[in-house]
């Protein structure tokens, strides 16, 4: 290796994975916690320098942390291999941070929902639509990822949404879907398009009960709106 030592050349409480197992994984830096991630470096770089590199490309671990295409996290010594297994991580971590906010308990207010899908979506560059499937006391069945489309939008099949509340069992519901311009207001669009999934999915008893749009620090309900 020509360029940075490798991680076996390192005092040993400097190496990542055996300061981790000493101290413990909170011990570790970001970038520590990134090379263990990352696992074997290349004979220019080890683990740790590709990770120092990754973060100083991005500026911050926030900012990585927004990041859904693994091709953003692409550069020399991270494929797409490594930079899915980032992103996997992330998503682990949003998934943890979801359901330690929301499932269990009964939703009184979106303000849980809309603070665990703004670290979630908020800051995507492509719209994503989720589907919540409720029992009637509003208790979390279900969470469903319907759609990944464009920056553009995407093309909603109503009897898609159908479907999986039926196959919830559900009593209600909820959408929620970002817009990456960052402007939370419903287009005509997400207006036509939520009425028309209200009426189809009252004919087979299930009730809209809301559908939320997010945005990095803001977000639109359009039950509060008087659609719902």
């Amino acid at each position: 290796m020509n360029g940075s030592k490798r991680i076996k050349e390192l005092p040993h409480l400097k190496r990542p994975r055996e300061k981790a197992l000493y101290y413990g994984i909170g011990s570790l830096s970001d970038a520590e916690v990134l090379a263990l991630l990352i696992g074997k470096g290349t004979t220019k770089d080890n683990a740790l320098s590709l990770a120092k590199k990754l973060l100083n490309k991005h500026i911050s671990l926030q900012n990585m942390y927004r990041i859904d295409d693994p091709k953003l996290l692409l550069m020399p010594g991270i494929g797409e291999v490594k930079a899915l297994q980032i992103l996997a991580a992330f998503e682990l971590n949003k998934r943890l941070l979801f359901l330690e906010g929301s499932h269990d308990r009964p939703i009184y207010r979106e303000d849980e929902i809309v603070r665990s899908f703004q670290r979630r979506i908020g800051r995507l560059q492509k719209e994503t639509l989720y589907l919540l499937a409720l029992t009637n006391r509003n208790y979390i069945i279900s969470e469903k990822q319907l759609y990944l489309g464009t920056e553009k939008g995407f093309s909603l099949d109503p009897k898609e949404v159908v479907r999986e509340l039926l196959i919830a069992n559900a009593d209600r519901y909820i959408l929620i879907h970002n817009h990456p311009s960052g402007h939370v207001e419903p287009s005509a669009n997400d207006l036509e398009t939520t009425i028309e999934l209200a009426t189809i999915s009252a004919q087979f008893g299930v009730t809209l009960y809301d559908h939320l749009i997010i945005g990095a620090n803001a977000y639109f309900s359009l039950r509060k709106l008087g659609k719902l």
